[in-house]
């Protein structure tokens, strides 16, 4: 079923909430139906981006703006059911209503008395802070898989750098500790034993401990690095899940430098390998927030390449691709590599040093194709990578939904399918 239509149709299930369904959300459905038919018009004239820029912008501004709408307006109905159903709980005793109670929400009002979702007062930022509280203070499900949450975890923080001598080089690895150590990242972590949690942050400090080593006198990255330790610290001393080595200042590195001990405990984690253990078959959340990247990971592992006779294979066989956005993992980025037939496919994060060499090696020629990962994106760096591919006419494929061999295919056909018998003419 289409997304929209799925979420209607759970909308529709309650036409007694009629009256407060008359949200932001259909609203929202129609901006993301406009993003995906602007987003599919410049993959088929690329060479309109620039005049597409402020659509973009517009658009993008009122899709956050109606996304926190509709969070506001679903949460203020929790808090209406929630303060209904407190009444018909309590044990009073009596067994009439009192008069002098204020009428319920849910009565049915008349059509004058229905305020509209423009006159409906949000939320207050007091409620949405008590109700995230409340939603990170619940008890983690039982059937979470440690595997998935384990390599969701892996994927904030990356593999550790192998030179951290350039400012630069230390200033993307404390961006991306920052990540791996994030209240989120953090909310994670509690969902897994205490074993795998003591090597996870014992990676962090490892990586941490590397970047204070490198910067020397750097103030700004040992002080970065040093305030990450910090929380670091406060989780083992909240949470205990045991002593994390490389926290004392007496601490030395166990395989010659911290950086070593880093890769030595990313390899032992990460198992980057056809046989690690991921999600193959682990069960998912059912419950709770579960990231998009791992259901990618998930149906990258599980989905074939395309048939022989796959009429796109021109725009991918032994071509020079770039794909920006996410957090690139190595064997997911081979494995693409290899089911597409590439010669060789670039991956980098969404990192506005690494957004301009690309606009340099696009106009270059350095690309046949490039991807980009739509979820896991600025609107800025997918402007300028648009703008850069329809000066040189690269194909330009945004990626709507995550980054498996399927999500990367349908993207394919959609966007390119219409220049496909061109393409096999003249390849």
């Amino acid at each position: 079923m289409d997304p929209s239509e799925l979420v209607n149709a759970f909308v529709d299930a309650h036409p007694d909430d009629a009256h407060d369904s008359a949200d932001s959300l259909p609203e929202l459905l129609r901006v993301h139906d406009a993003l995906s038919r602007l987003y599919a018009e410049l993959a088929q004239r690329p060479w309109r981006a620039p005049s597409a820029a402020g659509a973009l912008g517009q658009l993008t501004g009122e899709y956050d703006r109606l996304l926190r709408r509709v969070g506001q307006e679903a949460l203020a109905r929790a808090l209406r059911d929630r303060a209904d159903a407190a009444p018909r709980g309590s044990a009073s005793g009596d067994d009439e209503p009192r008069s002098t109670d204020a009428p319920s929400s849910t009565d049915a009002p008349s059509s004058t008395d229905v305020p509209s979702s423009t006159e409906r007062p949000p939320v207050s930022e007091d409620d949405v802070r008590e109700w995230a509280a409340r939603y990170r203070e619940r008890s983690p499900p039982s059937h979470v898989s440690a595997t998935v949450v384990l390599h969701g975890l892996l994927d904030r923080a990356g593999p550790p750098p192998d030179d951290l001598a350039s400012d630069a080089a230390r200033e993307a690895e404390i961006d991306r500790l920052e990540l791996a150590a994030s209240d989120e990242a953090i909310r994670e972590l509690r969902l897994l034993p205490n074993e795998l949690q003591r090597s996870y942050l014992r990676l962090l400090t490892a990586r941490l401990n590397a970047v204070r080593t490198a910067a020397g006198a750097e103030l700004l990255g040992r002080e970065r690095a040093g305030r990450l330790l910090g929380v670091i610290r406060d989780y083992t001393r909240e949470y205990r899940p045991g002593a994390v080595y490389g926290l004392s200042r007496d601490h030395e590195p166990k395989g010659g430098t911290w950086a070593a001990d880093a890769h030595h405990l990313w390899h032992r984690l990460a198992r980057d390998d056809d046989d690690a253990p991921v999600s193959r078959s682990a069960p998912v959340f059912r419950a709770g927030r579960r990231g998009p990247e791992l259901d990618d990971d998930r149906e990258d592992r599980e989905t074939p390449g395309p048939e022989p006779d796959w009429r796109l294979w021109p725009f991918v066989r032994d071509r020079t691709v770039l794909m920006v956005g996410g957090s690139p993992r190595e064997s997911a980025r081979a494995r693409i590599e290899r089911l597409f037939a590439m010669r060789e496919l670039v991956w980098t994060a969404d990192d506005p040093r690494k957004a301009q060499s690309a606009e340099a090696r696009i106009a270059a020629g350095g690309y046949d194709l490039v991807l980009v990962l739509l979820r896991f994106m600025s609107h800025s760096t997918n402007e300028k990578l648009a703008d850069a591919c329809a000066a040189r006419g690269v194909p330009y494929v945004p990626v709507e939904h995550g980054y498996g061999v399927a999500s990367i295919r349908r993207s394919l056909e959609r966007f390119l399918a219409p220049r496909a018998p061109d393409a096999a003419a003249t390849k």
